[in-house]
């Protein structure tokens, strides 16, 4: 018994290589292939969150330096969107976000220091008075924002940019006022 064993660990069969490469490629391949993916996933993602930080900001910095710039009112749905009399801040981050199929909703407001005749919820069109804080926040789920989203993975999971500025223009005295400061 023992000498057929030494027979068969010495014999051709067991000394032979053929096909060992192609065995380890498939053990590496299908790990390989799906840290490629998720690293392009995942790239994607930050390119996506970048633009919509960036729709944010450039709509915040508007809205803060420009009087004509008002507060829509409700939460804008970027895909078909029309540019409205007066330009509204949700439209100017829309605008900022195109050449995606992504519904992107985008939605402003004043965060503190209300302004005469704020009665809550969003304002529109309402008087600002120095330091008031005005918000963009551009949102969509990661599935819907995702290249792959295999099995549906990343799913309604939110998805969000928000900036933030002070208002630079003071409607009260009719100009600008950078020498006020915000406590």
């Amino acid at each position: 018994m023992l000498k057929i064993l030494r027979r068969l660990l010495n014999s051709h069969f067991m000394k032979s290589e053929r096909g060992a490469n192609a065995a380890e490629f498939a053990m590496v391949a299908l790990p390989m292939t799906i840290m490629t993916l998720i690293i392009l996933e995942a790239g994607s993602l930050m390119f996506v969150f970048n633009d919509m930080h960036n729709a944010a900001r450039e709509a915040t910095r508007r809205l803060a330096v420009d009087e004509s710039v008002v507060i829509g009112g409700a939460t804008l749905n970027c895909v078909g969107a029309t540019q409205p009399t007066p330009v509204t801040a949700e439209y100017l981050a829309c605008a900022n976000l195109t050449g995606y199929t992504v519904n992107f909703q985008v939605d402003a407001d004043i965060t503190t220091g209300k302004p005469n005749g704020y009665s809550g919820g969003t304002a529109s069109a309402v008087p600002y008075t120095t330091c008031d804080e005005v918000t963009v926040t551009v949102s969509t789920t990661m599935g819907s924002a995702a290249l792959f989203n295999v099995f549906g993975i990343l799913g309604t999971r939110p998805f969000a940019a928000r900036s933030t500025m002070v208002t630079e223009y003071n409607t009260a005295i009719g100009a600008s006022d950078p020498g006020s400061t915000c406590t």
